[in-house]
C-alpha cells in the first residue's frame, strides 16, 4: 500500500479539499470536499489526483449541454464527423473505409457497412474488394442526403 497523502485544504477544480472521511473498496482515501457552488462531495483521492472529478457536477451540468450539442450538431439529419475523413480506422484491413475484412470457414470474405444516426446499413459475404466497395458506395448513395 502506498504512502498515505493528506491532501487537506487543497483545491482540484472546483473542490476544495475539507478532511479525510474513510476508505474506498479499492483502498483509496476519501475525501470530504466543499465545491464552489456550496454543495459537499465525498471524492477519492485517486479521482482529485488525477483530475478525473474537479467538481460536485455542477461543472459538467453548466459545460454538458452547449459541449454536446457542439459535438452532436447534424448536418442534415447526419453528423460532420462523417464528412471530415474518408480515411478508413487504422484497424481496418480492407484499406477502404466501411468495409471490412473477415474470415469465414477459412475463406476471406467482406462486408460493406454505413452507420447513420445510430441505424447501421450493412451486407455481407462479398468474395471481392471491388464489390464490397461498390456496395458501400451504394449504400452512401442511397442513405446519405446530397449537398
Amino acid at each position: 500500500m502506498g504512502k498515505f497523502i493528506d491532501l487537506s485544504s487543497q483545491r482540484f477544480g472546483r473542490l476544495l479539499v475539507i478532511d479525510r472521511n474513510g476508505t474506498d473498496k479499492f483502498g483509496h482515501a476519501t475525501f470530504l470536499c466543499k465545491c464552489d457552488c456550496g454543495n459537499e462531495k465525498t471524492v477519492d483521492s485517486h479521482s482529485l489526483r488525477q483530475c478525473l472529478i474537479q467538481s460536485c457536477g455542477c461543472l459538467q451540468a453548466e459545460k454538458g449541454p452547449d459541449a454536446i450539442k457542439a459535438r452532436q450538431e447534424i448536418k442534415n439529419g447526419i453528423k460532420p464527423s462523417y464528412f471530415q475523413t474518408d480515411k478508413p480506422q487504422s484497424n481496418n484491413r480492407s484499406g477502404i473505409r466501411g468495409v471490412t475484412q473477415y474470415k469465414k470457414n477459412g475463406k476471406i470474405k467482406y462486408r460493406a457497412q454505413l452507420t447513420v444516426n445510430g441505424t447501421v446499413y450493412q451486407k455481407s459475404g462479398f468474395t471481392s474488394l471491388e464489390a464490397a466497395t461498390e456496395c458501400r458506395e451504394q449504400l452512401v448513395e442511397k442513405y446519405l442526403p446530397k449537398d
